[in-house]
C-alpha cells in the first residue's frame, strides 16, 4: 500500500514564522456524510480514502502555483486504532 503523502507549507509571513506553525490543505464533511465522526476526539488523527471526481484546475504561472477542485463522491475510514475498516459510497 502506498504510503500517505504529506503535506502543509511552512508560513512566509514573518510573525507565523516565529511559531513554527504549518499551514495544512482542509476541507469539511457534514456529519450526514460521517456520522462515525461525533464521537471522534479533536486533535486525534483519523485516516480517510476518498473517491473523487476533479471538476476544476487553476493554474497561475508555470510550475505548481494554482489549485484544483474536487467533489467528493465516496469515503472510507481507513482501519485505524482496532477499528474495522467501513465506507459510505455515494454510488450504493
Amino acid at each position: 500500500m502506498e504510503k500517505f503523502r504529506k503535506l502543509g507549507k511552512e508560513p512566509t509571513e514573518p510573525m507565523a514564522m516565529s511559531k513554527n506553525h504549518k499551514y495544512y490543505p482542509s476541507f469539511r464533511l457534514e456529519l450526514e456524510n460521517i456520522p462515525e465522526a461525533k464521537s471522534w476526539k479533536i486533535g486525534n488523527k483519523y485516516y480517510l480514502a476518498l473517491e473523487l471526481k476533479q471538476v476544476a484546475m487553476e493554474q497561475h504561472g508555470e510550475g505548481d502555483k494554482g489549485s484544483v477542485s474536487f467533489e467528493i463522491h465516496g469515503l472510507k475510514i481507513l482501519k485505524h486504532q482496532g477499528e474495522k475498516a467501513s465506507s459510505r459510497d455515494a454510488d450504493e
